[in-house]
């Protein structure tokens, strides 16, 4: 979903937000291309489902994370987010 754009308006002064938002840019990002795989037959239905479960969990201990005031830098998502300019 395109919640990352939220912090982005919202608190667009904040640290802690623009970190989040371009965090949450690529995980929606990711979640495009986990959508798209789907499509494929049963390869793709096994990536898609694996790739949601995944993504979840992933957003919820983000969500926690955030709600906490505390942040955490996704492995390998984090270094990807790094890269936009915000």
């Amino acid at each position: 979903s395109g919640f990352f754009l939220l912090s982005r308006f919202v608190k667009k002064d904040s640290r802690f937000c623009v970190e989040h938002g371009k965090q949450g840019l690529v995980l929606f990002i990711v979640e495009l291309i986990v959508g798209v795989l789907y499509i494929i037959p049963i390869i793709g239905r096994i990536i898609g489902y694996i790739g949601g479960i995944v993504m979840f969990v992933v957003s919820l201990i983000a969500f926690i994370y955030a709600i906490q005031g505390k942040f955490w830098k996704i492995p390998g998502v984090y270094d990807l987010g790094k890269n936009f300019k915000f």
